[in-house]
């Protein structure tokens, strides 16, 4: 996963997630995505707080869609609402 990484930290942060989905994938059988929740095409970062784990199928039927779900999901993220 190539892009913007600020920090150690930050990246240490994505490298996480990253393994979660590795892990998640070998626990349940099911492979496993990390996906830009604001897609880069959209204008999202490769920042850790801009990244979930979905199933390959979700992401891939998602594609580069920037969903209502997923605005609410990043401005709960950035803003600390619900």
């Amino acid at each position: 996963l190539g892009g913007i990484t600020s920090t150690l930290d930050e990246q240490r942060a994505i490298h996480e997630i990253i393994k979660s989905c590795d892990v998640r994938t070998k626990r349940t059988g099911i492979q496993h995505h990390v996906d830009h929740i604001q897609p880069l095409s959209k204008g999202g970062l490769h920042l850790a707080v801009n990244l979930q784990i979905l199933t390959a199928e979700e992401n891939l039927s998602k594609g580069n869609t920037f969903r209502i779900e997923d605005q609410a999901l990043l401005a709960s993220r950035y803003f600390g609402t619900n």
